[in-house]
């Protein structure tokens, strides 16, 4: 292949999206005087994950995340909280939470040494930098992409259009690895880009409309 570039998406690719919420929710109740139970984790999951597909649809924004997410949760749950109070204290605490997917580091080592890298992240750029440093994972990207930084949202083809020109790599020359079939495997072929689907839920069997798919990080390395 032709590749000189590959743009990796971070929540739920290189780094664990699941767990450092479960660790960071902890916190803030602990903070706030707020019971902690595994349900409030479940319902945090299931809500963040249908807010993010809508803003991912242009349904809703980012800003209607940050202030509605936990109200829902709070009046699934019963609890008398400030939501938007601690949705706030919850991203300061996740923008320092790092666990890494297996084989993540191995993976970036292989590709580092043979192609620019770079991250691609709808997360804030404060949390994409922070997290990626966290986990001693920054050092192996050339510079991050989020959306803060580039104004607009996977699977928007301006995502990778505006990266790309910043990059100095063409579409033709570049893949996305990701674990969204929407914001990262769609917003990469809107923009003329490969694609390479990293099932990391285990939700589909095959994936038709990514170039390629892999259930594990590091069976990447047979493609790239």
């Amino acid at each position: 292949m032709d590749i000189r570039a590959v743009f990796i998406d971070v929540d739920n690719t290189l780094l664990d999206f699941d767990l450092p919420s479960r660790q960071a929710i902890e916190l803030v109740c602990k903070d706030e005087g707020i019971e902690f139970t595994d349900k409030m984790v479940e319902v945090f999951l299931e809500v963040s994950d249908m807010l993010w597909k809508k803003v991912e649809k242009g349904i809703i924004t980012k800003a209607d995340i940050y202030r509605d997410r936990w109200k829902l949760i709070f009046q699934r749950l019963g609890i008398n909280a400030d939501g938007e109070r601690f949705d706030l204290l919850y991203r300061q605490k996740m923008n320092l939470c790092a666990v890494e997917i297996d084989g993540a580091r191995e993976l970036l080592e292989y590709l580092s040494g043979k192609y620019t890298l770079f991250s691609a992240s709808n997360a804030s750029h404060e949390r994409l930098v922070g997290r990626l440093g966290a986990a001693g994972l920054d050092g192996f990207f050339n510079d991050h992409f989020s959306s803060q930084r580039l104004d607009v949202l996977k699977p928007d083809k301006e995502f990778f259009g505006r990266a790309l020109k910043i990059a100095g790599f063409s579409a033709q020359e570049s893949i996305v690895i990701g674990d969204s079939l929407t914001a990262d495997i769609a917003g990469g072929k809107n923009a003329g880009m490969r694609t390479c689907y990293f099932d990391f839920a285990g939700k589909e069997d095959a994936c038709q409309m990514a170039d390629f798919a892999v259930k594990s990080l590091l069976e990447i390395k047979n493609i790239l």
